[in-house]
């Protein structure tokens, strides 16, 4: 089972590098790194350049047409995608692996925390995806922290 990761990103040279310097630390590597620049007005793509990932330009605006520009150019049997200014754990992509090795399922998702919120507990994590099942009467799936099959 092979894993792309997909990586919108528009203006994002402050956060980029650790971005991919996570997907670099992992300990399970992905097997395919691709960063989709959306008309970035700063260093984004060089930077990304930088750490031999494929980047890809998409020039219609938008996270929506920049994601599926990832996904239509991913290769393998799970696109796992997350944000440019995320840090992901060493072992997101092993966990991901073991998740669709071992479970019959189409797609997965995480918890997230984001790093300029109060609050970074694992209790808001999981309140946050409760909330949001109870509301919409299904589970649902963050762009930050996701994974599925194609």
């Amino acid at each position: 089972m092979k894993i792309s990761v997909v990586i919108p990103a528009y203006n994002e040279e402050k956060h980029i590098s650790l971005c991919l310097q996570s997907l670099m630390e992992q300990e399970v590597k992905p097997d395919e790194i691709i960063v989709v620049d959306n008309n970035s007005k700063d260093d984004t793509a060089k930077i990304a350049e930088a750490f031999f990932v494929r980047v890809v330009k998409e020039s219609e605006q938008g996270i929506i047409p920049t994601r599926n520009r990832g996904f239509n150019e991913a290769k393998y049997d799970i696109i796992a995608r997350t944000d440019a200014d995320t840090t992901l754990p060493k072992d997101w992509i092993k966990r991901i692996k073991n998740h669709f090795e071992k479970n019959d399922i189409d797609a997965l998702s995480g918890l997230i925390y984001y790093y300029d919120f109060l609050l970074k507990t694992t209790f808001f994590a999981k309140l946050f995806f409760s909330v949001m099942n109870i509301i919409l009467h299904h589970q649902i799936i963050l762009g930050p922290n996701m994974a599925l099959k194609i």
